[in-house]
């Protein structure tokens, strides 16, 4: 969004930016009518963009209306449990700069905030190895994902014994696990601008049983209460001697 690749969107994606930024700037004038100073309030009103794909990038650029309200509150990645949340991936050089640091930066580039004002996107949300473009542990073939550099990435954050990543569509598997179980994939391309598959969820339970939910199916379990048991003594995790532990209610931003 921030460099401004809108090929995925559709066209009515497009015109409903537009639609939400005239409802907006509505609303700011209406507002304006309470105003010790109209005109200098109207003044302030941004002008109506051209089209709606200016308004897309208007409203979701660093400190754009939509980027303030919605998207600058949100951490680029999460640990709840025993997991991991990423979009694209989680690498070891990332982990080295730190969760809580990427998190804090990401919010200040959206809110348009940066403390260096030349220092635009912050580098782990750049290139094929950022954050939220990273292929890693996504390729279709498990034998083309780094499982080793995941192994690594997940050493770095203590208690974590999996990552759940989107980005690289799933079709037509839909949501799998590769790496032993440490990576689950589950972006399965719902959206009708890229294959419109059937929505599916990710279901994890009390941080072991981790489920595939769709619609007027059974619910597939991907990881049975002895699976995770298994895993947990598997020396894959027995990282510094001790296996690791996150109580359930553990957050991490």
């Amino acid at each position: 969004r921030g460099a401004g690749r809108f090929r995925y969107a559709t066209r009515s994606a497009m015109e409903e930016f537009q639609r939400w930024e005239q409802v907006s700037r509505f609303g700011k004038r209406l507002k304006c009518l309470c105003s010790k100073d109209r005109r200098r309030c109207e003044a302030m009103v941004a002008a109506a963009s051209a089209s709606g794909i200016e308004a897309r990038k208007n409203l979701l650029k660093p400190g754009g209306e939509v980027s303030q309200l919605f998207l600058a509150q949100n951490p680029v990645a999460l640990v709840v449990g025993s997991s991991v949340f990423v979009h694209g991936g989680l690498h070891p050089n990332h982990l080295d700069y730190g969760l809580k640091r990427m998190n804090a930066e990401a919010s200040e580039w959206i809110r348009g905030q940066s403390k260096d004002e030349d220092a635009g996107v912050p580098w782990f949300l750049q290139g094929r190895n950022a954050i939220v473009w990273s292929r890693m542990y996504s390729q279709q073939s498990e034998e083309r994902c780094d499982c080793e550099m995941l192994k690594e990435a997940l050493q770095k954050l203590p208690g974590t014994r999996r990552m759940v990543v989107g980005h690289t569509v799933q079709y037509p598997m839909g949501i799998n696990s590769v790496c032993n179980d440490s990576v689950f994939r589950v972006d399965v391309g719902a959206s009708s601008g890229v294959v419109d598959a059937e929505p599916e969820v990710l279901e994890i339970v009390e941080d072991r049983i981790v489920r595939r939910l769709r619609s007027n199916q059974a619910a597939q379990v991907l990881v049975s209460a002895s699976d995770a048991l298994r895993m947990f003594k598997h020396p894959f995790w027995h990282w510094g001697g001790q296996p690791n532990q996150a109580p359930l209610n553990s957050i991490v931003k």
